[in-house]
């Protein structure tokens, strides 16, 4: 896939998730959908986040796009608020931990304002918006929830694929459709922990693609990380799992109302 266009394989991508989701999901499924408008928020933020998420990762280091792209359980959290979640000082202040070590793997320069990183931090705004919508919609069956997203993307790499059409091997196409596949199942997963758990719980757990990312940019691109990448990886990590370890502290708990920590 050296070399194709990124319309190009999202679409491939996007359509082979649709057609595997449409299989499976029923008919009678489509017919009633709660808060339809809210459903159709989410399919626009769906097709505008993912492809601003793949264009940043042409322009900028993999740890680089996941940093700002980190800064996602800030959002989260705030909305999550206005939503009716509890959340106490002690989740806050891990929360602003897992910032602090957002800035530190980012080492401020000059190219934090550059358009690609603009670029990357408005798809993290756009993704905090996905992650909450889909907490709120957590009613609708996950296969609806599936092929709305699909369907979104489908229609807007659709449109971008036709200008950037290159001749491609089957070789190339069956790969770009076992992504397909995986993209399905990691967006299954994402569905479902956000119907299990609220937004504020979840979405820490996504620090964990800092250190994802450096390994992987390591590997397959010879990106070398930085020291204040780990250090800040660190930090991330560290304050998503007690954001975790609080919230089951606080679900066993006494009977009696205890303020969320």
């Amino acid at each position: 896939m050296v070399g194709l266009p990124v319309a190009m394989v999202l679409f491939v991508r996007t359509a082979t998730a649709w057609t595997l989701v449409l299989s499976i999901t029923p008919p009678a499924e489509l017919r009633i959908l709660p808060h339809p408008w809210l459903q159709l928020l989410r399919i626009v933020l769906c097709a505008v986040e993912i492809p601003i998420y793949f264009y940043s990762l042409t322009m900028l280091p993999i740890v680089d796009t996941l940093t700002y792209y980190l800064a996602t359980p800030i959002y989260v959290t705030a909305i999550s608020v206005l939503l009716g979640d509890r959340v106490g000082w002690r989740r806050w202040s891990a929360i602003l931990v897992g910032f602090a070590g957002v800035m530190i793997a980012l080492r401020p320069s000059a190219a934090i304002l550059t358009l690609p990183a603009l670029i990357a931090l408005t798809g993290s705004i756009l993704y905090a918006g996905v992650l909450t919508t889909t907490r709120t919609l957590r009613k609708t069956p996950d296969r609806v929830l599936l092929l709305g997203q699909q369907t979104g993307l489908l229609i807007a790499t659709g449109v971008a694929a036709t200008q950037y059409w290159v001749p491609v091997t089957a070789f190339d196409l069956v790969l770009t459709a076992m992504l397909g596949v995986l993209t399905l199942i990691g967006s299954f997963c994402i569905n479902r922990s956000l119907k299990l758990a609220p937004a504020s719980v979840v979405v820490p757990f996504q620090y964990t693609l800092l250190p994802w990312g450096g390994l992987f940019g390591f590997l397959f691109f010879e990106e070398m990380p930085q020291v204040t990448t780990l250090l800040g990886a660190t930090l991330i990590v560290g304050a998503g799992l007690y954001i975790f370890m609080r919230e089951q502290a606080v679900v066993r708990g006494p009977s009696t109302p205890v303020e969320p920590q």
